[in-house]
């Protein structure tokens, strides 16, 4: 919440960030009441002044591009030669920017971290310097999302662009190379610079001293007299953006040191509650609102699935019924008693009627074998016209409706497989109406007894089958449904966690509102 306090005493604005320090040095955080007292000194003795931190890895070049900048004498080399970060002027007739040269991020010794933190804090922007050749390397896009993530505003500077090579790769296509890979990277900065020690025709060592230099114009509120910028000092700079007034700037750093405070005093709440939220969701997110939107789209799915299941559930009846009266309708029709079959069981009716013999002599036992032998024949052929014809397409047809449901299918196989007609002398003999065989016509209904007998027998093992199917889908679907409510079940234990952090971000953020206005009281 920066506030242009251009019309506060200097002398009141830093004794209220003075005991506020002391506050904060009584609860035990003495690394944000340090750095209370660094922004203090820094009021003191730079009033007026911007500063720009510049980072990078080792061997980027920030010591020499800064020489060239400012005129210093800043040592170089790939190993800091010192723990502190190392100050710099760039000075016009209206603006006076403080640069600091920092340790590389990528030290492992504790001093120069504690160094490059100290100069990050203090300053108002960062520069991150970039070797020419290793401008997409990982660890310097890392350091790009991590800066372009915080508050301060960001320039990025490839340096050494004296080594590009046109014939190689065109500059403008290494450029856009370059632009594309940091929005690919998702990095916001504030500016993009090639710069060189040495002459190069990209060189754009001007614009980023430009840049540098309105850090320290001063913005004022509009509606006043101070809101006219001097007009000659923002055209000597080449911009018409408005930059925070000197106070404000200071302001913004005083809330970073005091949100950092807040965070050190409420950091056991908030990682017993992350690390629940984590536990409960089985993975980890950065922010809050990232888990909001994840659980989101957990719940829309989750009633979209629970809305098919119940529709499937719904229908699943009417499935059933209408796959068993397709299959029961392809088993009437099928042709198990063709022309050769039916003229097969009508010669073994005729053999059955009063008064059919064979020969004279052992006339009664050839006459009996003559009746077994056309019977044999009937029932041979009738078995062999029923598994062809109806056996066969019934159990592909089962097969064909489950090949789509693989979970299905794995348990209705085997009563598929281990389908059979009985197709036996018994049967057709037990089919005859004797009473009936004086008929001339009988023939033909015995036949059609016969074949009517047998689909019969598959017709019950299908309408078995088919509630298998039935009773196993339900199964099947009041399991998932099960899963999906506890699925639900098990988001609203994470939503309730989330509410638990979003009111403990409330009390951070009113503990935060009352530092700051203790500050602004004047």
């Amino acid at each position: 919440m920066p506030t242009n306090l251009m019309q506060t005493e200097d002398k009141v604005f830093l004794t209220q960030i003075s005991q506020l320090a002391k506050s904060f040095q009584d609860s035990g955080d003495s690394a944000a009441a340090n750095k209370l007292r660094d922004l203090i000194d820094r009021a003191q003795t730079d009033e007026g002044s911007a500063y720009a931190a510049f980072v990078g890895l080792f061997s980027a070049g920030k010591s020499s591009l800064l020489n060239t900048l400012c005129g210093s004498d800043l040592k170089t080399g790939a190993v800091p030669t010192t723990a502190e970060a190392t100050q710099v002027r760039l000075s016009d007739r209206n603006s006076n920017v403080v640069l600091l040269d920092t340790p590389g991020v990528d030290s492992t010794d504790d001093a120069h971290q504690e160094a490059t933190e100290k100069a990050l804090h203090l300053a108002d922007a960062i520069v991150l310097v970039m070797d020419y050749q290793h401008v997409e390397a990982e660890e310097n896009l890392e350091l790009a999302q991590q800066f372009g993530e915080g508050q301060k505003r960001l320039a990025i500077v490839v340096n050494q662009i004296d080594k590009h090579l046109d014939f190689e790769l065109p500059f403008e296509d290494f450029r856009q190379r370059v632009v594309t890979t940091l929005d690919d990277w998702g990095i916001e900065y504030d500016k993009l610079f090639f710069t060189a020690n040495t002459d190069s025709p990209y060189n754009q060592l001007d614009s980023l001293s430009q840049w540098l230099l309105e850090l320290a114009i001063p913005q004022v509120n509009e509606g006043t007299e101070e809101a006219q910028q001097p007009e000659d000092a923002l055209e000597a700079h080449g911009s018409t953006q408005p930059i925070p007034a000197r106070t404000d700037m200071l302001m913004l750093r005083v809330e970073e040191v005091v949100d950092e405070h807040v965070r050190w005093l409420f950091q056991a709440d908030w990682q017993k509650e992350s690390e629940r939220v984590e536990q409960l969701a089985g993975f980890q997110l950065d922010t809050v609102a990232d888990i909001k939107q994840e659980f989101a789209d957990i719940t829309r799915r989750v009633d979209e699935n629970r809305r098919y299941l119940e529709k499937a559930a719904e229908q699943l009846h009417h499935v059933h019924d209408t796959i068993s009266e397709k299959m029961l309708r392809s088993i009437d029709s099928a042709q198990i008693a063709p022309y050769e079959t039916t003229g097969k069981g009508k010669a073994f009716i005729e053999s059955m009627k009063p008064g059919f013999h064979v020969g004279w002599i052992r006339k009664e036992e050839k006459t009996r074998d003559e009746r077994q032998t056309r019977l044999q024949r009937f029932v041979e052929d009738l078995r062999s016209k029923s598994t062809q014809f109806l056996l066969w397409p019934t159990q592909s047809e089962l097969r064909q409706m489950l090949a789509e449901q693989k979970w299905l299918f794995t348990e209705i196989e085997d009563e598929i497989s281990h389908m059979e007609l009985s197709v036996t002398e018994e049967l057709c003999s037990r089919l005859v109406e004797e009473g009936a065989l004086v008929s001339d016509s009988y023939s033909h209904q015995y036949v059609a007894d016969v074949a009517s007998a047998i689909r019969a027998q598959c017709s019950r093992q299908v309408k078995r089958i088919l509630e298998k199917v039935r009773e196993v889908t339900e199964e099947h679907h009041t399991m998932e449904l099960s899963g999906e409510r506890q699925a639900l079940e098990r988001l609203k234990e994470i939503q309730s966690a989330l509410a638990d952090m979003i009111r403990l971000n409330e009390d951070m953020e009113r503990d935060k509102e009352q530092y700051m206005s203790y500050v602004l009281s004047q």
